[in-house]
């Protein structure tokens, strides 16, 4: 089963707010029968069919999309997942065991984030979240997996 775009938390699919635009509803009208959206929510619907029909439309006469598109939601934003997969083949996909085992070694070797997003073929974000995840980076960590010492001689001033 194919899953909708939804608009936030409301549960309300983007085609929902289309078929009532599309119906000829106003923008009140449908506000009225689906409380739970606001007019930036079908404002957003609208720019979302917009890009869609812009980034696959192949004519001005014929509407034929030649590829499937799987689109995310990502902080507010629709990303064409298919387009980030031109440049990282692995992107939004799970992460599986030997590809974190690689991630720890190459990172720990002095791996550049980038270099290790393109031999992953992940985006760099995703190689910087899933090393923050795996406790390589941030909190007691060096940022080359290293626990911080915390003893040591100290010097003056």
């Amino acid at each position: 089963m194919e899953q909708s775009i939804v608009i936030r938390d409301t549960g309300v699919a983007v085609t929902d707010i289309l078929r009532g635009l599309a119906k000829g509803y106003t923008p009140e009208q449908i506000l009225s029968h689906l409380p739970k959206l606001t007019a930036a929510d079908i404002m957003a619907a609208a720019k979302i069919a917009h890009d869609l029909i812009l980034d696959h439309v192949t004519s001005e006469r014929e509407i034929r999309i030649e590829t499937a598109i799987e689109l995310r939601a990502n902080n507010g934003r629709l990303i064409d997942v298919t387009k980030v997969r031109q440049e990282y083949p692995r992107a939004y996909e799970k992460w599986e065991t030997h590809e974190d085992n690689r991630l720890i070694s190459l990172h720990r070797d002095g791996v550049s984030l980038s270099d290790i997003a393109v031999q992953l073929q992940r985006q760099p974000g995703a190689v910087n979240a899933r090393l923050r995840m795996l406790g390589e980076i941030g909190g007691d960590r060096d940022g080359r997996g290293q626990s911080r010492s915390t003893s040591g001689s100290s010097t003056g001033s």
